[in-house]
């Protein structure tokens, strides 16, 4: 890690950790509520959407690796040990 390289403790990244999967989590539930509309009229923007989310996801999981390499866990942004 570089010695200039801002970093974020353990427990705030859990914190952000629940927040974007809460965010993905929202998004997917909203598709029950989107299916009342046709496709056509929203899944290119949902898809990008979840794109986004995934790309947000994916950036943080890294930075939290970058800066904590011995104690990050790729649950903190993609589940699994709840």
């Amino acid at each position: 890690m570089a010695d200039n390289l801002q970093t974020t403790d353990l427990e705030e990244w859990e914190e952000i950790g629940d927040e974007v999967q809460q965010v993905h989590d929202d998004l997917i539930e909203l598709v029950h509520t989107l299916n009342a509309v046709p496709k056509t009229v929203w899944r290119d923007e949902f898809d990008q959407a979840k794109d986004g989310v995934d790309g947000l996801k994916n950036v943080l999981d890294n930075r939290l690796f970058e800066e904590h390499p011995d104690e990050a866990s790729v649950d903190t942004f993609y589940g699994g040990a709840e």
